[in-house]
This record gives C-alpha cells, sequence and structure tokens, in this order.
C-alpha cells in the first residue's frame, strides 16, 4: 500500500478547495430553489386571492337571484343545469338549553358541607 492511503486526516487538515466548491456549489443551488419556492408562495397568493374575488362574485349573484325572486340572501338553494333553483332543507339541529351542561362543572355535584 502506497503511503498516502494509510495517511488519516486530522481535525487540523484543511478541507480541499475542490471539496469547498462543492460546498459553495450546493449552497447556491440551494438559495435558487429557495428564490424560486419564493416566487410560487407569491403567486400562489396572488391564485387564491383571485379565486376569493371570484367566490365573493358567484356568492353576490346567488344573492341577486334570490333577492329577485323574494328568498331572503341567505337561503340555501340549488340551481340545476335547466335553471330551475331548489329549496335545500335545513338540516335538523338538536335544541339546546340556554343553560350550560352541570356536568361540564367538575365541581357540581361534589361540594361537601
Amino acid at each position: 500500500m502506497s503511503e498516502e492511503k494509510l495517511h488519516r486526516l486530522t481535525p487540523s487538515d484543511p478541507v480541499p478547495g475542490a471539496v469547498l466548491a462543492q460546498f459553495e456549489e450546493l449552497s447556491q443551488a440551494r438559495m435558487r430553489i429557495a428564490v424560486n419556492l419564493l416566487d410560487l408562495e407569491q403567486e400562489k397568493i396572488r391564485m387564491l386571492a383571485a379565486a376569493k374575488r371570484v367566490d365573493e362574485q358567484k356568492q353576490r349573484l346567488f344573492e341577486h337571484v334570490l333577492v329577485e325572486r323574494g328568498l331572503p340572501p341567505n337561503t340555501q338553494v340549488e340551481i340545476d343545469r335547466g335553471g330551475r333553483i331548489h329549496l335545500m332543507q335545513p338540516s335538523p339541529r338538536r335544541r339546546q338549553s340556554p343553560w350550560p351542561d352541570p356536568r361540564s362543572f367538575p365541581f357540581m355535584g361534589k361540594l361537601q358541607g
């Protein structure tokens, strides 16, 4: 074996320039990826804002259609392809007491006198 292969590097041995260049190249590649990701995130925000505007416009159109027909703007409807309006049945809700459930208070029923 050659003497070169037997020599072990120590912490005080410098890192070769080629390896340093590779570190720099990889760091630069990572920065380019980060910049591209930032650009994508900014585009995503623009697209979300555009989608919100479309959704708001659609909601206003629904409300206009409902009010035009004498229905409250928050009425749940479905409009089929033929333009017919179908009122949606509200989901049955369990009647709730205005008072809190006494079981939600851990000390209830456990007071001792």
